[in-house]
């Protein structure tokens, strides 16, 4: 049971899941984000040893050889699924066993010709990714909430903001999603390492949406002071331009070879 996505940012990837992993009689906390080598990335859902073993596959082929382009990296995560599953599962269980060993992955990388590939699987079967990749079962939760942020010039950081609050939520509601949310920035600059950055998830957007619920609601109270309502907004309008300055600030401080981008445009092809 868990909720991990990948999603395509103007100057990368990123990876995102909760870190509860939940056995027949235990509980515990883990990560549940691999690096596989200095440009790939991979989480999943499932069977953890047979996602640990996936990854250690993935790590061998990709010491034999790093993928030229989004294809070749697809084909590669695509040989090592069908093999697990050829060797691993269907020599053992039959493909109709509800309780037979069951992987779903997701890959990031950066292809040594310059080119992201986010990679998604389903049992043997591999395909390449478009804006945004999910699975477990809080991924309905998830999806939900990223067709309303999603924007394809959104950054790493400005994404992963918007990806911790998602995460929030899922668990909010989700039974056997939980624990801690990490997310995994894999950069598009060839020499940028992957980072992991983990928010106080108390911060996340503000509070948002039950902050403006609550201004809303009062809306519709006739007693509800118009000096509350204003004051309320103005808190809100006053934290999100302390993240939008803090944002700008990292970029020209700490990040001088990332081009910046405007992230508070919509897409030509988001509405």
């Amino acid at each position: 049971m868990t909720i991990a996505a990948g999603i395509l940012c103007s100057d990368g990837i990123i990876i995102c899941a909760d870190t509860e992993h939940t056995g027949e009689v235990s509980k515990f906390q883990a990560s549940k984000i691999i690096p596989l080598d200095e440009h790939t990335v991979m989480t999943g859902s499932g069977t953890t040893d047979y996602i640990l073993m996936a990854a250690d596959k993935l790590k061998d082929e990709l010491r034999m050889a790093r993928p030229v382009n989004p294809s070749d990296a697809r084909q590669i995560v695509e040989s090592v699924v069908k093999g697990i599953h050829a060797e691993h599962v269907f020599n053992f269980f039959e493909a109709s066993d509800p309780n037979r060993p069951f992987i779903e992955l997701i890959v990031a990388a950066r292809c040594s010709g310059g080119d992201l590939a986010l990679i998604k699987t389903n049992n043997s079967a591999a395909r390449l990714g478009t804006n945004f990749e999910f699975t477990g079962s809080g991924f309905p939760i998830f999806e939900y909430w990223c067709r309303y942020f999603y924007r394809d010039r959104l950054t790493m950081a400005g994404m992963a903001t918007l990806a911790l609050f998602i995460l929030k939520e899922v668990k909010k509601v989700h039974p056997y999603c939980g624990g801690s949310s990490q997310v995994f920035h894999l950069p598009k600059v060839e020499g940028m390492p992957g980072v992991t950055r983990i928010f106080d998830e108390d911060q996340i957007l503000l509070g948002f949406p039950d902050n403006i619920v609550k201004i809303l609601s009062a809306c519709f109270f006739e007693d509800t002071p118009t000096a509350w309502i204003e004051d309320k907004l103005h808190e809100f309008a006053t934290g999100v331009r302390a993240i939008h300055q803090g944002e700008l600030f990292r970029k020209v401080h700490y990040l001088p070879n990332v081009e910046m981008r405007d992230s508070a445009k919509p897409s030509d092809s988001s509405t």
